[in-house]
């Protein structure tokens, strides 16, 4: 056994490649908590501000919506009922035709 290489590719395990990350500056001055609290309000008010642009929907449209949701609960109920009905009657066929007489 002396001599012989390893097949080419199975030799040592690969070191782990190392990425180093960009640091993350650019170049805007840190803020402390103190400034970040500060800022706070007016964070309040671009929310405020974002949410009056919403397009909500009417009380109509809701109605119609959840009904449209509760008939697509009952199509689905109704399908698997069926598929479920079908396949335990073929499991109850094939359990009965291996039972011995």
């Amino acid at each position: 056994m002396g001599g012989k290489k390893p097949p080419k590719g199975r030799g040592a395990p690969a070191k782990p490649a190392v990425i180093n990350a960009p640091d993350k500056d650019d170049g805007r001055p840190k803020k402390n908590i103190f400034q970040m609290i500060a800022g706070f309000p007016q964070f309040v008010r671009e929310v405020r501000a974002e949410g009056r642009k919403i397009t909500w929907p009417s009380r109509n449209e809701t109605w119609i919506t959840s009904v449209m949701v509760g008939i697509m609960i009952l199509i689905t109920v109704a399908f698997f009922f069926a598929v479920d009905l079908v396949m335990s009657s073929l499991v109850g066929y094939i359990i009965k035709i291996g039972l011995p007489s």
